[in-house]
């Protein structure tokens, strides 16, 4: 699951890293830039022990608790990132923007986590700060690609074991349960050729049609986006198909992508 080109990240990395380090300070300042300098360089497992290490001696190093936890964010391992990034995030908001890119990470990491509600908290706090652009930015488009805006506050949610489905107009969705159920079932089926390690529930939009979806999310109805392990589709759309791409995706990890097999495995 991979959530940008590692030129974004790349650059991403520098953009943070050179905030942090400008306002570390002189006490804490060889700690601080020997951890940004192996983020740079992508040595994560190495700056998660190192800070690790240091944090134990001495928790009060929110800048640490910061590139820890984007480490930790990276690698995909959120549930680690989130102790780290909960720290960093309690910090005074200032012009360095350590406690808004703190709560914009710590958004992506609630996300993945099934924390819906505690992302899109973090995520807005985040924009209200209004820090720095690039942080505002960052957390604007999460909240439009993980569909946290207001748009969706008022859409009916019905959980099953893997899927959490968010109903436009439930009152047009005969047998609502049943509805859930089939997909859930379908889900199962899915995952006993395509087993996935243990995730967030996939969000399953439901709409009432294309008219009303695309002024919102820019697509026709109905597709998958397995990266954010989201679905939108149609209420009388195929139970399983867009589910199928989610599954594949993050069963086989496939480096090429080919419409025609991809398709394929969803029919």
């Amino acid at each position: 699951m991979r959530h940008r080109t590692s030129r974004t990240l790349s650059l991403a990395r520098r953009i943070l890293v050179a905030a942090l380090v400008a306002v570390a300070g002189w006490a804490r300042a060889q700690t601080t830039e020997e951890a940004s300098a192996l983020y740079l360089s992508g040595q994560l497992d190495q700056l998660i022990a190192q800070g690790e290490t240091s944090l134990r001696q001495n928790d009060e190093q929110p800048i640490l608790h910061l590139l820890v936890g984007r480490a930790y964010a990276d690698q995909h391992r959120f549930n680690k990132a989130v102790p780290h990034l909960e720290k960093s995030s309690q910090v005074p908001p200032g012009p360095d923007g350590v406690r808004a890119w703190s709560l914009g990470y710590l958004g992506l990491a609630y996300y993945y986590t099934d924390h819906p509600d505690q992302a899109r908290t973090a995520l807005a706090a985040c924009v209200a700060l209004n820090s720095t652009p690039n942080a505002t930015r960052y957390a604007q488009r999460r909240l439009q690609a993980y569909q946290l805006t207001p748009f969706f506050a008022e859409w009916k949610v019905v959980e099953t074991a893997h899927l959490r489905l968010h109903f436009q107009s439930p009152e047009q969705v005969p047998a609502l349960a049943q509805y859930a159920a089939d997909r859930e079932r379908a889900y199962q089926s899915i995952e006993a050729t395509f087993p996935v390690p243990a995730a967030k529930k996939i969000d399953f939009y439901v709409w009432n049609n294309t008219a009303d979806s695309r002024p919102v999310v820019q697509r026709n109805l109905g597709f998958a986006v397995p990266e954010y392990l989201l679905v939108n589709a149609r209420q009388n759309q195929t139970r399983g198909h867009e589910l199928a791409h989610v599954l594949v995706q993050h069963s086989l990890s496939p480096t090429h992508h080919s419409q025609l097999i991809n398709e394929g495995v969803a029919v």
